[in-house]
């Protein structure tokens, strides 16, 4: 069961203003891990798109993820914490890890980053997952009911905290947040308290976002 948050707090938003028009600021680069934070994409389909509702004691805030290309996968994914509105682009090679990543806040210009290759986890070392419970249980959301499996399980952390994950999970929804063999994921709550919620998914994606020309030598 992957899926987690990109949690990158970029850079503060201060655009100048001259003459009364923004001044498109352009941020340093950033580095970002190659590790593909996120779920399965290529078990989707070229326009394909989730968003989900996530929060926690701390942030809330909405996530889209969207496959716009293929060969190589492409993938737009759209993050909106408040006010601030963070979009990426990134290009993932055969090994599902990420080739190129451009990143744009708000109105500055978009900047691609640059890559870190840290040493390869092996799957599943840490969280440590215990299933305790499995069963069929359909899920109702904007009246719209995913026929989906209800999934218990105890996780522990590295450091040795322990708490409990149940996920809804269902094959009509594409896995690119998160993904199981019973399918993408519909609904997610730790501990009893509500984590992360799909909102919306569609077909009808579109590339909006474009990696500046490479120059051959």
């Amino acid at each position: 069961m992957g899926g987690c948050t990109m949690f990158l707090d970029i850079f503060r938003t201060n655009p100048s203003v001259e003459r009364g028009e923004e001044v498109r600021e352009t941020a340093p680069a950033l580095s970002l891990d190659d590790t593909f934070p996120y779920g399965d994409v290529g078990r989707g389909a070229v326009g394909e798109w989730v968003e989900y509702r996530i929060t926690s004691a701390e942030s809330a805030e909405s996530l889209r993820i969207a496959l716009v290309g293929v060969n190589p996968a492409l993938v737009e994914i759209e993050q909106k914490r408040g006010t601030t509105v963070t979009r990426w682009l990134q290009e993932l090679g055969p090994d599902g890890k990420i080739a190129r990543s451009l990143v744009v806040e708000g109105k500055r210009a978009p900047t691609e980053q640059d890559l870190l290759h840290p040493p390869t986890q092996p799957k599943g070392a840490w969280p440590k997952v215990e299933e305790l419970a499995r069963s069929a249980e359909p899920v109702t959301i904007e009246k719209r009911t995913y026929p989906a499996t209800r999934v218990e399980s105890m996780m522990t952390s590295e450091e040795g905290r322990v708490s409990l994950e149940t996920d809804w999970w269902c094959a009509e929804v594409p896995p690119f947040y998160a993904d199981s063999p019973a399918g993408g994921l519909v609904k997610r709550t730790v501990d009893g308290h509500p984590a992360i919620l799909l909102t919306g998914a569609g077909k009808d994606a579109v590339k909006s976002l474009a990696f500046p020309a490479t120059i051959s030598q």
